[in-house]
Order: structure tokens, then C-alpha cells, then sequence
């Protein structure tokens, strides 16, 4: 028995705080860890807490798949509107005037079509499965918008626009341009096209003129352009100008055709017939420019001269000698002999059939000489629409 201590404390009875103990299971209950349904009740409110987190998670990815796929629709309708105003600002040829150009495709004012790109459709293979629109629209006097518009996914659309301005010079892209499928063929002979900027009195290779060169040919198409600069790749050292050597580029469309319907049309043109010209002679002098027109294929044996604006409804062929300033076009390809002695200060325009430059040949861009011809014959040359400045609709 344990010692109790003095008075006035009383020492604890064994027996009681037995008694006490056993009899307190009836009173309290037992622990919660060991009730029935506990676990399954820990694993509800888990979920109940889990379940907002996991659907805030779902919902963060599914904006952020919706917000991935709507830039994506956007960069891709940007692109194709991007390349559907690359493709039609070289769709759009040199022109002689732009009053048609806001009457849409038929031409004609007034009609539902007014404003619509006048000059082709965009290629499937540029918009895919997008929607391209393309219009053009006047700005004040002289400024046109070009404007493309792409369309795709979830209505997520794409606008860029390009302004144009109406050249007050004469359009001319290269010192030899020619129509799609017409190969130039140089031969080993001296031969020499240069897009630099000469002036009348340059001789070949040493062009004084001012301003950036054209290239030395040029095609309406890429394929073509392409095609040419391979063929003339083993001549690079013989053709010079803009860009890359051999001096070889796309430019804008010409329509030779309506050129040459305004020249034989013009009241200013003095006629020929091909097979009646003789061995020597002129179409017009420096001073004296003249508008030539020769009907059928030409001939030039013997030794000829002229300024101006030479057209030759058929193929130009060249034995002997020709020295010209200003625009030769000739509708059926031109043909220079072995023994030919050429040279053109302006430019040559080839609409079909052969290209062909043997001899001694000298055909070097003037922009001088095309000036006193375009002065001389305002409504021949054609002017083009230029790029001025570009710029996204957001």
C-alpha cells in the first residue's frame, strides 16, 4: 500500500482509478481512425478537394489547345494573304492606262464586279483550303490599294494590302524581254546584254547613265526565268545587270499584243512591208525618231539605222548590220546571223518563236533612248503600277 502523505491531502485509491478506467469505455466513443466508413469518407473529401483542381487543369489545357490552334489559323490565313498580294501585285501588267482598273473583270462600270481583282483568280495552290479575296480600289489620282484577304479556320481571317503607284516613265524591265517560251540562245560569238543604264553614246561595257540596272533578260513567269538562266549560265560572262549573274529575272507582265494593235493602229506610224525592204536604209534617225511598223517577216541584209519604236509583225532577221536607239518588238522571235552586227541602245521585246543572238551583238537597256521614244509616241509604251508601301488590317 502506498504511503499517503500528512495531512490535509488524500492519497489516490488504487482500486477506484480501476474501476474509473474500465468503466470509461461505456462512456466515450472509440477513436476516429477505427469507425467504420472512415476511409471511404477520407477518399470523398479528397475528391471533393481534388476534383475543381483537376478540372481547372483540364480547362486550362483545353484554352490553351483552342488558343494554339487559333494562332496557328491565324499565321496560316497571314501566309496565304500574304502570297495571294504577292501573286497579284505580278499578276497586274503594264498598263497604257488605269481607267478600267476599279470596273472589275468585265470591264465595264456599274456592274457587281466593280472592285474585284481584274486580273485572275488566286491559284488553289497558294490559298489551299482557305478562302482568298483579292480587290483593288482607287486612293486619289495616280494611288490604287490592292488589298488580299484570307479565310480559314473558326472564321479566323487574315487582310494585307499593298499600295501601287502610276510610273510617269515608261515601263521597261530588262534590256531583252521576252514572252513565256521564247529560249534565248547566245552563240560564242562577241555578244553582249546589259541591263546597266547606258546612255546613247556608250559604247558596250561602259554605261555612264544613272539609276539601278534592269535585268539584262526578263520573263512575265518564274518558270521561264528560271529555265533562261540555266540555259545562259555558260554566257554569265556576256550577260550583266541586276541581280545574280547571269542577270536573269522575273517582271512584270507585257502585253504585246495591245502594244503592238496601238502601234500598227497610231496614226504617227509609217508602214513597210517585209518583203519588200530593201538592202540598206532607216527607220528614223536620233533626231528624227519614227514609229516603223513592218508588216510580215523583215529582213535586214545589208546595213540599216533608226530611233524609236521598231515593230516587226513577224520574225526579225538580221545578215548584215543594224544600229538602233529605242525599242525594237518583233511579234515571231528574232534571228541574228553569225555574220550579223547589232546594236540596240533601249531595249528588245520578243512576244513568241526564237531568240537568237549570234554575231557581234550589243543590246544594252537605255533608259534615255526609251524616254525620247515615249515622248515621241506617248500612247505606245505601256507605264506600270509600283509598289509603295505594304501593311497588315488587324
Amino acid at each position: 500500500m502506498q504511503d499517503c502523505p500528512d495531512p490535509p491531502c488524500e492519497c489516490p485509491d488504487p482500486a477506484r482509478q480501476r474501476a474509473g478506467r474500465a468503466g470509461s469505455s461505456s462512456r466515450f466513443p472509440a477513436p476516429l481512425a477505427d469507425a467504420p466508413g472512415f476511409a471511404l469518407l477520407a477518399v470523398l473529401l479528397a475528391l471533393a478537394l481534388l476534383l475543381p483542381l483537376g478540372g481547372l487543369a483540364v480547362l486550362e489545357a483545353r484554352s490553351a489547345l483552342v488558343i494554339a490552334q487559333n494562332l496557328r489559323a491565324r499565321a496560316e490565313a497571314r501566309v496565304a494573304a500574304e502570297a495571294a498580294l504577292e501573286w497579284a501585285a505580278a499578276a497586274v501588267p503594264a498598263l497604257w492606262d488605269t481607267s478600267t482598273l476599279a470596273a472589275g473583270p468585265d470591264g465595264s462600270s456599274g456592274t457587281a464586279d466593280d472592285g474585284a481583282f481584274p486580273f485572275g483568280a488566286v491559284p488553289d495552290a497558294l490559298c489551299q483550303t482557305l478562302s482568298c479575296e483579292l480587290s483593288l480600289a482607287p486612293l486619289k489620282p495616280a494611288l490604287w490599294r490592292l488589298r488580299a484577304t484570307a479565310r480559314g479556320f473558326r472564321g479566323t481571317a487574315a487582310t494585307v494590302e499593298r499600295i501601287l503607284a502610276w510610273s510617269t516613265v515608261p515601263y521597261s524591265p530588262a534590256a531583252a524581254y521576252a514572252a513565256p517560251g521564247v529560249a534565248p540562245r547566245l552563240g560564242t560569238d562577241p555578244v553582249l546584254v546589259d541591263g546597266s543604264p547606258y546612255r546613247p553614246v556608250d559604247p558596250p561595257g561602259l554605261p555612264t547613265g544613272t539609276g539601278p540596272p534592269d535585268f539584262a533578260f526578263a520573263f512575265p513567269d518564274a518558270r521561264s526565268a528560271e529555265e533562261a538562266r540555266s540555259a545562259l549560265a555558260p554566257h554569265r560572262d556576256h550577260i550583266a545587270g541586276r541581280g545574280e549573274s547571269p542577270s536573269v529575272g522575273q517582271a512584270t507582265r507585257i502585253d504585246l499584243a495591245a502594244l503592238a494593235a496601238r502601234a500598227a493602229g497610231n496614226g504617227q506610224a509609217t508602214s513597210y512591208e517585209g518583203s519588200l525592204l530593201p538592202d540598206s536604209g532607216e527607220f528614223g534617225a536620233p533626231g528624227r525618231p519614227e514609229l516603223a511598223v513592218v508588216e510580215g517577216n523583215a529582213v535586214l541584209r545589208g546595213s540599216w539605222s533608226g530611233a524609236g519604236i521598231l515593230l516587226v509583225r513577224g520574225q526579225l532577221e538580221i545578215t548584215g548590220e543594224l544600229r538602233y536607239e529605242g525599242l525594237v518588238v518583233a511579234e515571231r522571235g528574232v534571228a541574228l546571223d553569225s555574220g550579223a552586227r547589232v546594236s540596240v541602245h533601249g531595249a528588245l521585246w520578243v512576244a513568241g518563236g526564237v531568240l537568237d543572238l549570234f554575231g557581234t551583238a550589243a543590246v544594252l537597256a537605255c533608259p534615255e533612248c526609251m524616254g525620247r521614244a515615249s515622248e515621241a509616241f506617248p500612247e505606245i509604251l505601256p507605264h506600270a503600277l509600283e509598289p509603295r508601301g505594304w501593311r497588315e488590317i488587324l
